[in-house]
């Protein structure tokens, strides 16, 4: 695809001048190898007012250009180093002598054949001897004290920066989504101390490659010319991901009636990934981040009812009241264990320690009030970010509490549950209707038994001079986070 001369400041050419490649030629199984000698290449049988990316001396001597940046046409010509070759035999001596020789360890960056770099090999060989070997990650251990040893972050970056050809993923990336919890600690050991460059390794993203993601594809904002954002999993995703049931709808579907079967496990391989959750969820990763369908971490272990995982990033501070059109237009994550007719989830949500966005112990009572205005649900659950308190009756897709929810498919424990974290049955939605009765429309007997007397009991305590409101009680039960913690980056 040529690219607008004008638009040339705004592309990110892959392959700097004197990077070695390989170009189809004439037919289409031919490729030719050669050095990019050129950028922005224009002649006369070029569209005028257009450019070409590359223009590339073949070895053969013929000087061509490659139209498009793309790997259906112009890619690196990947090949073995010795140090890979020594890695994939998990020759540790040859290791040791390749790293004396090569000081400034240039071979950190360098893809091979199968596109990954010296450290990805040292994982997978780590990840495949790990319940045979007791010297498993023998080669992981050199390259890592290697790069500790080199002045400066550019060696640790190189190492677990690099993303690897064909699937997108960084050296911690393969970790967490094929190894253990103690690989993980091992390759955390070598963060340099610099916090801004400690967030950007933690908090890189796998890359999405292949067809559309591949290239100079792009698309116009405002008349500029922008690249198509491949960044999809966090290191997160990834690791929980491996918990997830193989038939996992994320607690998207329709209420059935039915409970939803809550994912056991029990095996040890199962407890270490759990241990690798925690390990990364630890070290200072950004718990929100999305993944490229707009889902986070939370969102996928709620969906999959893993509680031991989302308590584990509820400790972490992830925020429950983050929405996203992966989960259902609007709604949260109460809305999802909801769905689920999960329980145990709906109380331990109901039960984080979340202080107000908008800086009060408790939220006020306009936070539990049917008729929340906007400028309230932004402050106080609307999903705004870290901090912000989790409204029981906040509506979510069309406009449906999580008690309305509930009430509709019967779920007279998660109602239950809902109503002893303060949830309002009285509360009316944008469709004129109350949890009351939308039981009562859908004929669930225990649910509307269970709403009235709770209702009646409400108006009773209302009463009484020493409660100010029916909810009064549930909102002393809402502890807010230290200030040092709160406040933390």
């Amino acid at each position: 695809m040529s690219i607008r001369i004008e638009d040339r400041d705004l592309v990110d050419l892959r392959f700097p001048v004197g990077t070695r490649v390989e170009c189809l030629v004439g037919r289409r199984d031919l490729w030719m190898a050669g050095t990019v000698v050129g950028h922005f290449y224009v002649q006369s049988r070029i569209p005028e007012g257009m450019c070409v990316p590359y223009l590339v001396d073949l070895d053969n001597g013929r000087r061509i250009f490659a139209p498009c940046d793309d790997d259906r046409v112009i890619r690196r010509i990947q090949e073995n180093t010795e140090m890979h070759d020594a890695v994939t035999r998990g020759d540790v001596t040859t290791m040791k002598r390749l790293l004396e020789e090569d000081t400034e360890m240039s071979f950190l960056s360098t893809l091979d054949a199968n596109g990954q770099t010296v450290m990805h090999k040292a994982v997978d060989l780590a990840v495949s001897k790990a319940a045979a070997e007791a010297d498993a990650m023998a080669s992981v251990r050199a390259l890592l004290r290697a790069c500790k040893a080199r002045p400066g972050a550019s060696a640790i970056t190189a190492a677990l920066c690099t993303h690897s050809k064909g699937d997108g993923r960084t050296v911690l990336h393969l970790a967490a989504s094929t190894g253990s919890a103690a690989l993980m600690r091992e390759l955390l050991s070598i963060l340099p101390e610099n916090k801004e460059i400690r967030r950007a390794i933690l908090n890189a993203k796998t890359r999405l490659e292949g067809g559309l993601y591949d290239g100079q594809w792009g698309k116009k904002k405002a008349g500029n010319l922008e690249k198509l954002d491949t960044d999809d999993k966090s290191l997160l995703h990834l690791a929980v991901e491996r918990l997830l049931p193989d038939d996992d709808d994320m607690g998207l579907g329709e209420p059935s009636g039915e409970p939803s079967e809550v994912a056991t496990r029990g095996d040890a391989a199962s407890a270490d990934v759990v241990e690798l959750v925690r390990t990364i969820a630890s070290c200072g990763v950004d718990v929100h981040a999305l993944d490229a369908h707009g889902r986070t971490v939370l969102h996928l272990a709620v969906g999959a009812g893993l509680h031991d995982v989302v308590q584990l990033l509820l400790e972490a501070h992830a925020d429950p009241t983050t929405r996203g059109k992966s989960i259902g237009m609007r709604n949260c994550a109460l809305h999802q264990a909801t769905l689920r007719d999960d329980v145990k989830m709906i109380r331990l949500l109901l039960d984080a320690a979340i202080p107000c966005a908008c800086g009060l112990d408790v939220p006020d009572e306009s936070a539990y009030s049917s008729s929340t205005s906007d400028d309230t649900a932004a402050a106080c659950g609307s999903g705004s970010g870290p901090g912000a308190a989790l409204d029981v009756d906040s509506p979510g897709q069309g406009g449906w509490t999580a008690l309305a929810l509930a009430a509709r498919s019967g779920y007279k424990a998660a109602a239950k549950a809902l109503l002893e974290g303060g949830a309002d049955p009285t509360a009316v939605m944008a469709n004129g209707k109350s949890a009351l009765d939308i039981a009562r429309v859908n004929k669930k007997v225990g649910v509307v038994a269970l709403l009235e007397k709770w209702d009646a009991s409400s108006e009773e305590l209302a009463q009484e001079p020493s409660v100010a409101s029916p909810f009064a009680a549930f909102r002393k039960r809402r502890v807010a986070r230290p200030p040092s913690v709160a406040g933390a980056a």
